[in-house]
């Protein structure tokens, strides 16, 4: 993506005798990323949290992934329906792509990424974190820088068609890591609670037994009874996630009893899931709305949207 900006930016950017312009490539390389960092904040703290809230720390993990498809499968179309011509049309859609992808991914997929950290055990995060950071990003730097290097020996079809081949390998990597997270989520919460915590499979067992039904309403209720807010936001997203229809009337129960409004926030959406084809979901979700949290009752209002 830089590689392509550079080089739309440099037949954009000329002065009168048709060379690069210096001076106004500079200003514009300045201006972009004032924006994107200005922009980037204000997504931060005006939309990032909360999108992160609605949707779960692992679907925003899929913003990444998506921008990058999305912003090379539009370059490419520009680049065809120009007639490969890096005219305004294939620069603007370029900054287009840049800028949008830059901002998700200062904002919300930085975000999401530091937040699935918070549930390792506190003696193992430091690990964790000083692998990816030690490790994990600057080989994904060297990587790029690689790329970068090579980039000037292909032609721009070929750069955008390899791009979009990482991009879809990116998205399936992201979804596959999705389901594997949850399955640490729940071992997690197991060491955490120190219980056996296990939802029935609604795809396997269509007809959960009554039993059955109690044992998970005990499991999780005990979960949500737990001291540290970490297990009770771990138990809140793994019954979201897994869609298992027992949990509802106990999170419907225990949402004016949570002290934190972050959990709330997390109840109000996982209940806007849990109870989307029933017919008492108004009532459900009817407190969420007189709720003091910010974060709650827009949880509440995109539920029953």
């Amino acid at each position: 993506m830089d590689y392509l900006m550079g080089k739309a930016a440099s037949l954009h950017f000329v002065d009168p005798s048709g060379n690069v312009d210096p001076q106004s490539l500079t200003a514009f390389y300045a201006v972009l990323n004032g924006a994107v960092i200005g922009i980037g904040a204000l997504t931060q703290f005006l939309v990032a949290n909360r999108f992160i809230s609605s949707v779960g720390v692992t679907r925003g993990q899929l913003a990444g992934p998506l921008t990058l498809l999305m912003a090379f499968s539009a370059i490419g179309i520009a680049l065809l329906s120009s007639g490969n011509q890096l005219g305004a049309v294939f620069f603007f859609t370029v900054l287009a792509g840049l800028a949008v992808q830059k901002v998700i991914r200062i904002s919300i997929y930085r975000t999401s990424t530091d937040l699935i950290f918070n549930p390792i055990p506190s003696e193992r995060r430091g690990r964790a974190k000083a692998f990816k950071e030690t490790v994990i990003e600057p080989t994904g730097a060297l990587a790029g820088g690689l790329f970068l290097i090579v980039s000037g020996t292909f032609g721009l079809g070929v750069l955008i068609s390899v791009s979009l081949v990482l991009s879809v390998v990116f998205l399936i990597w992201s979804l596959k890591l999705k389901s594997l997270y949850l399955d640490s989520l729940v071992h997690v919460l197991k060491e955490k609670s120190r219980f056996r915590f296990a939802f029935p499979s609604t795809v396997m067992r269509p007809t959960p037994s009554t039993s059955k039904r109690v044992g998970v309403v005990s499991d999780l209720e005990r979960a949500l009874d737990d001291q540290e807010v970490s297990v009770r936001l771990l138990a809140v997203e793994v019954a979201s996630e897994l869609r298992e229809p027992a949990a509802a009337p106990l999170l419907v129960r225990r949402f004016r009893q949570e002290p934190d409004p972050k959990v709330r926030a997390t109840m109000v959406a996982a209940l806007g899931k849990l109870l989307r084809r029933r017919s008492d979901s108004l009532g459900a979700l009817e407190p969420s709305l007189d709720d003091q949290d910010p974060r709650v009752r827009a949880n509440g209002i995109e539920a029953l949207a």
